[in-house]
């Protein structure tokens, strides 16, 4: 997508799910610290540097694996028909399972962020008589 002039509309439908997903997930961490004004996840690794380079070296290696299959899809030997790769129409049943597929685990995602700070605003006292 970015060397040649070739656009296909799997690509960048791929693309846009990976970035909009990432835009979604940065939303809502950087609203979880905005309103709790803390990090939890980094409080028993601050103080020990290796800990703390592993923390970090772990996120690099999520999100590289996390982005991997839109790289590969991305690179002209999958993408682009002269260099051997497929169809650049999106119509196969493939795109269409991944379009749904992405959907119902956005939502599914979203919906458990938002409860997820739903219940850390209601006291607990409210909450577990109804799960009990």
């Amino acid at each position: 997508m970015g060397i040649t002039s070739n656009l296909h509309a799997r690509n960048i439908i791929a693309s846009l799910f990976v970035m909009t997903w990432g835009i979604r997930l940065s939303g809502f961490l950087l609203f979880r610290i905005l309103k709790t004004r803390k990090d939890d996840r980094f409080d028993d690794k601050r103080d020990h540097f290796f800990k703390f380079l592993g923390f970090w070296v772990f996120q690099m290696v999520w999100v590289w694996t996390v982005s991997l299959p839109v790289t590969i899809l991305n690179s002209p030997n999958v993408s682009y028909g002269p260099e051997g790769g497929g169809s650049s129409y999106f119509n196969a049943p493939t795109d269409i399972i991944g379009v749904v597929l992405f959907a119902i685990g956005f939502a599914i995602e979203a919906v458990a962020d938002i409860q997820k700070v739903t219940l850390s605003i209601i006291p607990r006292a409210i909450i577990l008589p109804f799960f009990c």
